[in-house]
This record gives structure tokens, sequence and C-alpha cells, in this order.
């Protein structure tokens, strides 16, 4: 089930999520709708601090000195690439930017582009060079590119050929999937005021039509660590793809609403994970790591000081569960022999209030297990076709350009109604999954009765579930 980012009395309406819960959060935002992703799903453990109190290998370590330590660790530049993460089972915190049209400052050099091109500006570093133009060519009848100016000279033509490296066919009626694993060379400033250059790899993927490009970290600083004659394998992670290891939380520095909180740096110690923006507990002492901006030194050492690093404020969402009035909604309906939006035709959920059983399936094209359990509600329309229900497939949280894309496609073979959120990929999560029905994962099937009442909840979507055909016979509809 994909996890949705923030995103009735009537016949009995059946609101389908159809994924095995992916996040609305992230939304595009991880390679797995169609693209490639890693082979085992790992709980994300919480952004407040580690995993747990360190338990190393072997007898634990007891603290007979100091306790402090230091080190210098090395860059390994594709540890968590495609293959990496999948290896290490590593769940990602992915990144995303906006591509827009206008051409930011700083391009002095450009190729020649077979579409319209499409820009963004990322910040890898925080030296000279920090600010790294991308530009995604998009045109029909031909294969997207991707054009990156890794090296910070506003040459959008000098750091390869503009091919994406991988590519994943389209299925279930998707799109296909882009990535590819580049190295940037930033610049980090250093403790006495210079500039360092280095390297620094990031994962990118696309599907074609998306508005936005996503991304996260494939490097991290790699070493060992003596503490108290101990040695320490350690690897350092920084989550937020921007290659700064020093993110220690100051509680001095004024709260600010709306302020971007940083995502955690992990520490690993021959495997235990800690958040090092904070104080962590090791070997049953309180300690603090420092690390410079550019991860390359790190130390540790006992401490008082107890830093703690605030949770991002969230609005807490709970799902509609059975018994719960159903909130009505309008959407847009997509009409046999349509070939764009029209904002004329809209279909509100009351509209079938006591006249039709009505299920609706909230969807995106960007999630995978949504796109596998279509045909399976295109199945169900079919089945309870002549009788008193609907089947509504409502596509949620998604790009304008996809949805058009698979609705002119492979969507004109499916049997349910075809319909869209007018809020589409809204930054705030105004959709009608998260606002009205608390859906924080897609898929999540809603099945609503006559009397405006949720009758059952399904979440998720695995081949072989009947749970919405066997709610619906026992609403009396017949289902073979």
């Amino acid at each position: 089930m994909l996890s949705v980012r923030r995103a009735h009395a009537w016949p009995v309406l059946t609101v389908l999520f159809v994924c095995p819960a992916m996040s609305l959060a992230q939304s595009a935002d991880q390679p797995g709708g169609n693209g490639p992703a890693p082979s085992k799903a790992v709980p994300m453990i919480g952004m407040s601090g580690g995993k747990k109190a360190a338990a190393p290998k072997g007898d634990p370590v007891v603290i007979a000195g100091d306790g402090k330590a230091q080190t210098t660790l090395t860059m390994d530049l594709r540890k968590y690439d495609f293959a990496g993460t999948k290896s290490e089972n590593r769940m990602y915190m992915p990144s995303g930017v906006k591509l827009a049209a206008q051409r930011p400052d700083g391009v002095v050099k450009e190729p020649q582009y077979s579409g319209t091109p499409k820009y963004a500006t990322i910040t890898v570093g925080n030296g000279t060079p920090s600010q790294f133009v991308i530009a995604v060519d998009e045109a029909d009848g031909k294969e997207p590119q991707i054009y990156l100016d890794l090296n910070g000279d506003g040459d959008l033509t000098n750091d390869g050929t503009g091919e994406w490296q991988h590519k994943d066919k389209a299925r279930d009626g998707g799109l296909p999937s882009y990535q590819g694993t580049w190295t940037f060379k930033p610049g980090w400033k250093t403790a006495d005021g210079g500039n360092t250059r280095g390297e620094y790899a990031l994962n990118f993927y696309w599907q074609p039509g998306r508005e936005s490009l996503n991304y996260y970290n494939a490097s991290a600083r790699v070493g060992k660590i003596t503490i108290e004659g101990r040695v320490f394998d350690v690897t350092l992670i920084e989550n937020d793809a921007d290659g700064l290891f020093n993110k220690l939380f100051d509680p001095n520095k004024p709260l600010v609403v709306g302020e971007k909180t940083t995502k955690p740096v992990w520490l690993l110690l021959d495997g235990d994970q800690f958040d090092i923006r904070g104080t962590f507990p090791f070997a049953d002492m309180n300690y603090l790591a420092r690390v410079s901006d550019d991860g390359s030194t790190l130390s540790m050492a006992p401490t008082m000081k107890v830093v703690r690093v605030p949770s991002p404020g969230r609005e807490s969402v709970t799902m509609l569960a059975a018994g719960a009035e159903a909130p009505d909604f309008e959407v847009l309906a997509w009409k046999p022999g349509q070939t764009r939006l029209d904002t004329a035709n809209r279909v509100k959920l009351s509209d079938f209030r006591g006249k039709k059983i009505v299920v609706v399936d909230f969807w995106a094209t960007w999630c995978g297990p949504c796109m596998k359990g279509i045909p399976h509600m295109s199945k169900i329309a079919e089945a309870v076709e002549g009788q008193d229900v609907v089947v509504m497939a409502v596509n949620t949280s998604d790009d304008a350009a996809p949805f058009v894309k698979f609705a002119t496609g492979k969507g004109k073979d499916y049997k349910f109604m075809l319909a869209r959120d007018p809020a589409g990929r809204d930054a705030n999560g105004n959709t009608i999954a998260r606002k009205l029905y608390g859906v924080t994962g897609i898929p999540a099937t809603f099945i609503i009765d006559k009397t405006g009442k949720i009758a059952a909840v399904v979440s998720g979507y695995m081949e072989g579930d009947h749970k919405v055909e066997n709610y619906l016979k026992g609403l009396g509809v017949k289902i073979d």
C-alpha cells in the first residue's frame, strides 16, 4: 500500500485505493510505481533518534576512560546507488524538486533539445560550487533526455550524453520509469573558512509527464573508529541528499513556523543506528557526535548535555472507519471519447445517493500496486453491471499528464467510471482522499451503503484478494 501525502447518504459506495499501501506523502517520491525499488521494505526509523541503544557485537563496551574517539572517513560514492539500496535493504528518504520552464541564472551553454526543456536547481554542499542545474528534455516520439551540470560550471553539454542510464518499460497501463546515478563535484566550507572540493553522487528517477524530479543520496562516508580499545565499522548517511553531514540541532536557535526540518543524519556503528542531529545513547552513556560539513571528520564524546531534535509538526490524520458518515465530494469525470481534461465534466458522490451502490477507487499512475489493482477493479465493475452499483476510479495525488495518457490509452478498455480529484498533486495534501477520508496510504477502499454510511474499509491490494467483492455480497450485490 502506498501512503498518501497531505494525498453521505448514498447508494453503497466503495472507495478503493488500489495499491498495497504506498505513501501519498511520498507519492511519486520513490521509484516504486513502475520503476525499480528495493527488494525488501524496511521500516523507517523515527526521525527523533536512533533505532536503539547500542548493543555492539561481542562483549558490551565499558567506558573506563574519557570515552572520547575521533576518526577520518572516506566517501563511498556509490554505496547506496540503486543496486546498493537493494542489496542493503535501505529505506531511503527521497527528495524532490519542481521542474519549471524558466531557465535558471548561471546557465552558459545548452545542448540542442528535442522538445521544450524543463529545469531544476539542486543544492549539494555549502561551498563553491553548491548550485547545480538540471534540464529534462521531453519530446513526443523520442526518448527523454536529462542534462546535468555536474561540475557547476554552467555548461549542460560537457557532463554526459543526456541519456538516462536505465529504463523500466511501462507495466499495467502505467508509464515507463527512468533512473540514473550521477556524481557531482561540489564544494564544502572548511573550519578555517576555506573551501574544499570533492564528489557526491545522487540517484535520480522520473517518469514522463511528471512535473517533479525525485532523488536521494547514493554516497555515504565510511571508515572505522576505536572506542575504548574496540574498533567499530562506521557508516555516516545524510538523508537530505544535499551532501551536508553537520546538522547538529541547536536548541538555542529560535524555531520558525513552517521552516523545513532536516532529515536524520545516521551514524552506524557495527550496524547500530543513531541520529546524530542530537545526543544519543551508547554504552550506557549519553554521547554527542560532531562531524565536519563534508562528513570527512567525526568525533564522539560522552556529555551531560541532552540535545533532542524536535519532531516536525504534522497534522494528525485518522482514516474514516466503518460506521462513519461518508463525506460528499466532487470530481472531474472522464467521458468516453474525451482527449483532455474538461472541468465542466463533474460528478458528485451525492448524485448517486439513494439510487446505487458506488465503488470509488482512489489511485495514482505512479503507484505500482494501484496499477496492478486497476484490472481487478475493472472486473468488479463488469461483474456488477446491470445492478445498482457504480464503480468510480478516482485519480488522486497525481500529475495531470500521466493521468491523461492513461485515460486515452489503456484506460479506455476498463469498465469503471474514470475520474480525477481536481486537487491533483496538492503540495499541502488537500485532496479528497487525505482531507475528507483521512487516507495516508493507497490503496484504500471505502464501501459505503445506501444510507451514506461507510460499511467497510479495505486497505491495500494483493493479487487474489476478494475483500471488496465479499463486502459487496454482504450488501446484497450478486457477484459470481
